[in-house]
């Protein structure tokens, strides 16, 4: 996924899980501060509060919304 479509899907204020190995639980569920970006080497990575390097969006799902019935 692109940052430009994590955005529109997850804009910053969104839950988001972050999975340190993305092939397995568990996750750690936190609200994005920022928008996603592409870095010059054109990897997709995401701030996220308490790292402080960028992190990689293959790392990273969003919180779906769930509707009311």
């Amino acid at each position: 996924m692109t940052a430009q479509e994590f955005n529109r899907r997850h804009p910053p204020g969104s839950r988001v899980r972050y999975y340190p190995d993305p092939e397995k639980a568990p996750y750690v569920e936190m609200v994005s501060e920022r928008a996603a970006y592409t870095l010059s080497n054109g990897r997709a990575v995401i701030r996220l509060p308490g790292f402080k390097k960028p992190v990689p969006l293959a790392h990273v799902r969003g919180v779906e919304q769930e509707v009311p019935a």
